[in-house]
C-alpha cells in the first residue's frame, strides 16, 4: 500500500522594517523555511534593474549542479537602459521604460554553485517605481 501526500507550501513576500532604508519598497520571497534569491545565472546582469510585478509560482527543476530543487518563477519587469542617458550621470527624472521579464528565484542556500555573478535577495516591488 502506498500513501501519497499532496500539500501546498505558501510563498510569502517578506518586507523589512521601514527603518531599514536599503530595503524600503523591496520584498524577499520565502517558501516554507527557505528564503530565495535572484542569481545572474538565471536572470542576467544588473539584477537591481528587476522588479517583481505579478504572481509567483513554484517549479520543480532538476539542475546538474544544484540537484533537484524547487525554484520560484515570477512575473517581473526589467528597467531598460535607454539611450537617453548618453554618458550622463544625472538628468531630469523620467518614468523608467520597462519590459516584461520572467524572474527565476533559487533557494538562497544554492547560490554561487553554478557560476560567479551577482546575487540579490531583496527585489523591488512593482508599485515602488516612481
Amino acid at each position: 500500500m502506498a500513501i501519497e501526500l499532496t500539500y501546498t507550501i505558501a510563498i510569502n513576500e517578506i518586507e523589512a522594517h521601514p527603518l531599514v532604508k536599503a530595503d524600503k519598497g523591496k520584498v524577499a520571497l520565502q517558501r516554507g523555511p527557505f528564503i530565495y534569491c535572484l542569481e545572474e545565472q538565471d536572470n542576467g546582469i544588473q539584477l537591481h534593474l528587476l522588479a517583481l510585478t505579478g504572481s509567483v509560482r513554484p517549479r520543480f527543476r532538476s539542475d546538474k549542479l544544484l540537484g533537484d530543487s524547487v525554484f520560484l518563477e515570477a512575473e517581473g519587469e526589467l528597467q531598460v537602459m535607454e539611450d537617453g542617458w548618453q554618458g550622463k550621470l544625472y538628468r531630469v527624472h523620467q518614468k523608467p521604460q520597462t519590459i516584461p521579464k520572467m524572474l527565476t528565484f533559487i533557494p538562497y542556500y544554492n547560490w554561487g554553485n553554478r557560476s560567479l555573478g551577482e546575487m540579490q535577495v531583496w527585489v523591488d516591488k512593482e508599485d515602488t517605481h516612481v
